[in-house]
């Protein structure tokens, strides 16, 4: 079952596998504040939070964003806080969502050539980022659409948010199912124990066969819905744009 535990609990935990009781503010590693194990307990669940993401199949974790797409502007900013695409539609109508493909590299320019940016006319987009914000920005992450955009719509993106860390002990909760949060407290309770250079081999193998629990059902949300191949190949839509790409 889904349940919800708080950063004081995560703490607790971690403390009670790695035997460094008491904590506080005044114990080796204190609780909160810079190295602390608040920035341990953060960094074991963004170990699980990226364990849970590359599972696959039903996301775990999953929002919507609308992108407001312009004449004569090829490159938008993604959310705060995208950490991965899933999808892209064009809601042309509320019956007619629009699929668009990721384009590679060389398919680049040949793009560029076409004019037109409407209703199921070859188009397709990338991601880009950049390693630092640029003054005033307020995300590294954005995405190109080709060929150049005429047509103005809102696309919606469907992404997975970047984790948040937890600072507020008491209010911030991180939401695990069937005791995942013992992934969390391991991790972070053989860091605790690597730096006071005590022995963590214990804590170690406990933590793989945790590990190797929650890697071996992550994927496993809907058990009756069988894998299947998805089309979307749409050059079929396009001979013109399909006879085009035999170059690549």
């Amino acid at each position: 079952m889904a349940s919800e535990i708080n950063l004081q609990g995560l703490i607790d935990l971690a403390r009670l596998y790695s035997d460094q009781r008491p904590g506080g503010a005044n114990a080796f590693i204190p609780d909160t504040g810079s190295g602390s194990v608040t920035t341990l307990i953060n960094g074991a669940i963004g170990e699980l939070y990226d364990l849970l993401v590359a599972s696959g199949g039903h996301e775990y974790y999953v929002k919507d964003a609308t992108i407001p797409i312009v004449a004569a502007t090829s490159v938008y900013d993604l959310p705060s806080d995208f950490y991965q695409e899933q999808t892209i539609h064009l809601p042309w109508a509320s019956d007619d969502w629009e699929y668009v493909a990721p384009f590679e590299q060389a398919e680049r320019m040949r793009l560029m050539n076409f004019q037109t940016w409407g209703r199921r006319t070859p188009k397709g987009y990338r991601i880009r980022g950049a390693q630092s914000l640029a003054s005033g920005a307020t995300t590294t992450s954005q995405v190109e659409f080709l060929p150049v955009p005429t047509t103005a719509i809102g696309a919606t993106l469907r992404y997975v948010p970047a984790f948040t860390p937890l600072s507020n002990v008491t209010t911030d909760f991180f939401t695990t199912v069937n005791g995942w949060q013992k992934i969390i407290a391991f991790k972070a309770a053989i860091e605790m124990r690597v730096i006071a250079k005590l022995d963590a081999s214990d804590l170690m193998a406990l933590f793989q066969l945790e590990r190797d629990r929650v890697q071996e059902m992550a994927d496993k949300r809907a058990q009756g819905a069988t894998p299947q191949v998805v089309d979307i190949d749409a050059y079929r839509q396009f001979p013109e744009w399909a006879a085009d790409r035999r170059w690549i």
